[in-house]
């Protein structure tokens, strides 16, 4: 959870600066986290 958190506060950094790409990055990243975290403590989400 911590994760996620720091990679969306990445994202917001990003998007304050203008970095829109670098902002894109970090929220997908953060869902790519919870996704995997999501997998892996509830084996009957996966498909």
């Amino acid at each position: 959870m911590t994760k996620i958190l720091s990679l969306l506060s990445e994202a917001a950094e990003a998007r304050r600066r203008g970095d829109l790409a670098a902002a894109m990055a970090a929220e997908l990243a953060a869902v790519l986290v919870a996704r995997t975290l999501t997998a892996t403590t509830r084996p009957e989400v996966r498909q």
